[in-house]
């Protein structure tokens, strides 16, 4: 599902050509997986931590200095090529490469380094988590054969054995419902942070007054708050009929899988159709189920992902 993920981001982002130049691709895929390996040991240890600490040439650091050279590098050389002229993207339309090298700031031109920066952030930013959201998805699926076997009549009903477009895509419902729900259950991101503006005292659940001064890092728990059950009745059951309930309301202030506000994923319509493709191609061509014998632990590291992986068995569907 990881190279799945990647395929299609970098498709997107550097035209589909991309994938089919494996040196190019299993660097990218390496870098990736090297970086966030990394950052999840730092994410708990004092490197993480203290400013210091940071700072020194650790061995983990320098793992993550090194996949960030490859990584750039890489994305490097293929801007260099579009620019020369030594490649074009192969979508019907322009790629976001092309949107990059064409668009301006200010009446000036972007920068190689911007474009750079910008497409590294999509790609890595666009991997993982939509990786992680699709392999909790098959999962809960998998658990649930009534919700699969309802997601498979709206999918079949409406693609008729066909690729989705951006029509029918609008009309798969029950599908962004799953998706949704699936999010909810396991936030592929399950905690956020912001920084105070200003000095301010929130009041706790208890009664209790919390002063935050301006510059403090608040912490989001995701995951406490989307299984909450004031707002989430059966809050660890998997139902996505609660999407469908237009009389419940699910506001940005109680769903938050991409964040809320003016700091929210600019990312998010792209993951979620992303994610509606994805699952309505693999619902309409393949029967799956759980491998026997596994473990499922989730883990929240970097991500919220099953500490040990899931392994799902495929078959193609006798339609």
């Amino acid at each position: 599902m990881s190279a799945l993920a990647l395929d299609i981001v970098t498709g997107c982002v550097f035209g589909s050509g991309l994938v089919h130049d494996k040196e190019v691709h299993a660097l990218m895929h390496r870098s990736i997986a090297t970086a966030m390996s990394e950052l999840e040991h730092r994410m708990f240890t004092l490197i993480g931590v203290l400013p210091i600490v940071k700072s020194l040439p650790l061995k983990s650091k320098l793992k993550i200095d090194e996949a960030k050279r490859d990584f750039m590098s890489a994305v490097k050389k293929i801007i260099d090529d579009r620019r020369h002229g030594l490649t074009q993207s192969v979508c019907k339309g322009p790629d976001l490469l092309d949107l990059l090298l064409s668009a301006e700031s200010d009446g000036q031109k972007l920068t190689s380094e911007e474009i750079v920066q910008e497409s590294a952030t999509m790609v890595i930013a666009g991997h993982e988590t939509t990786s992680t959201l699709m392999t909790w998805t098959l999962y809960v699926l998998a658990q649930h054969p009534k919700i699969l076997l309802t997601l498979q009549k709206e999918i079949d009903s409406i693609l008729r054995g066909q690729p989705p477009s951006a029509d029918t895509l609008s009309q798969l419902i029950y599908t962004e419902a799953v998706l949704k729900e699936s999010l909810r259950l396991y936030s592929p991101v399950p905690n956020i942070t912001r920084m105070a503006v200003k000095d301010n005292t929130i009041v706790a659940q208890d009664g209790k007054e919390i002063f935050i001064r301006r510059g403090t890092d608040v912490f989001l728990d995701l995951y406490t708050l989307h299984h909450l059950e004031k707002y989430w009745p059966n809050a660890d059951t998997f139902d996505p009929e609660r999407f469908l309930n237009k009389n419940e309301t699910h506001q940005s202030t109680i769903f938050l899988p991409f964040s809320a506000g003016t700091r929210n994923c600019i990312g998010q319509s792209f993951a979620l159709m992303e994610a509606k493709i994805m699952l309505s191609m693999i619902v309409q061509e393949f029967e799956f189920e759980l491998v026997p014998g596994q473990t499922f632990v989730p883990e929240m590291v970097v991500t919220m992902r099953p500490k040990d992986g899931i392994w799902v068995k495929m078959k193609s569907r006798q339609l």
